[in-house]
């Protein structure tokens, strides 16, 4: 499954109108093409060149020390280890303020009540997470690999 960028930026222009707020929206490398860590480097990556280039190409107004990262699904597992890279990193110009995590995608090898509960839902049954964690995660990993599984025993 991939990202509907065309969704995410009509979202994303729509909080850039409503909120005195500075969007920017990043594309990433999907699996099973590209497999971890690339889309947590194109996550940070990201990060980085808006720290170091923030005066060439945002506003004069824009205030970097009350910065928040956010995510839907994929997108919110990307943005909570974004976070904690961030939080470990030498930015020059941006502070994270927070985490906007809609629905992160997680998981573990002991599967949750509502794994179980809607592990026939038709939007997402559970063989299709096995599956996408199984392309995503580095080769002979399993859902407990430290970046599924945020209360594991990794």
């Amino acid at each position: 499954m991939a990202a509907n960028s065309k969704l995410f930026d009509g979202f994303c222009y729509r909080l850039a109108r409503l909120l005195p707020a500075v969007i920017i929206s990043v594309n990433y490398r999907l699996a099973p093409e590209h497999r971890y860590p690339c889309q947590y480097e194109d996550g940070f990556d990201a990060i980085r060149f808006v720290d170091k280039s923030y005066h060439e190409i945002l506003p004069s107004h824009a205030n970097l020390k009350h910065s928040f990262v956010a995510g839907d699904s994929a997108g919110g597992n990307l943005a909570h280890h974004m976070a904690l890279k961030a939080s470990k990193s030498e930015l020059s110009s941006i502070k994270l303020t927070g985490v906007i995590a809609i629905q992160p995608f997680f998981g573990g090898e002991e599967r949750t009540r509502s794994e179980i509960k809607l592990s026939r839902d038709p939007f997402v049954p559970i063989d299709t997470t096995d599956w996408m964690w199984r392309s995503f995660l580095p080769e002979g990993s399993n859902r407990d690999h430290q970046v599924s599984n945020v209360f594991g025993p990794n």
